[in-house]
């Protein structure tokens, strides 16, 4: 008696586990079936010979805050620790075993309202010194039409909440 019993709880467990799990996988691929909006195709993808956009080196080992180097990206600032990060196992883009990512397949901010100033860009020598000034926006001044919560996909992968501060 105890061992059916046992059976038919763990029978009905498993069984509700499997349709909550059915519901997650239904809402998520509902939310990525419109992904196309999101998506862009660079010109500089369109070339049959040079770069490969379906294979970009996934720069995180490539990102210096401490000095210039060839093959790095180098940030006058690091990482923003209040950030909340994407969602790892959300990202569809990224091959992280083989630490490549998917331009092509990268979900971006739609152009929309949000108009930012446009980005600053200066760079001059000061003696042996090189001074740059910047505000850390882009000089055309597309950066998506934030916030990017109204974007309930890109908000299940990446829960940024704000605004970028200018």
């Amino acid at each position: 008696m105890f061992r059916t019993l046992l059976t038919i709880s763990l029978t009905i467990m498993l069984l509700s586990c499997i349709r909550s799990e059915t519901k997650i996988n239904q809402k998520t691929d509902l939310l990525f079936s419109d992904i196309k909006q999101f998506q862009i195709k660079p010109r500089l993808c369109q070339y049959k010979e040079g770069l490969d956009c379906r294979h970009l080196r996934l720069g995180d080992e490539y990102h210096s805050t401490k000095e210039m180097e060839r093959g790095f990206l180098y940030s006058c600032d690091g990482k923003n620790p209040s950030a909340p990060g994407s969602i790892q196992e959300r990202i569809t883009w990224i091959k992280f075993p083989k630490k490549t990512w998917n331009i092509l397949k990268k979900l971006w901010l739609p152009e929309g309202n949000f108009r930012p100033t446009k980005g600053i860009y200066s760079e001059r020598l000061d003696g042996s010194r090189r001074v740059i000034e910047i505000n850390n926006l882009l000089k055309d001044g597309l950066i998506g039409d934030w916030p990017m919560s109204d974007y309930e996909i890109l908000n299940y992968i990446d829960r940024n909440p704000g605004i970028p501060i200018i």
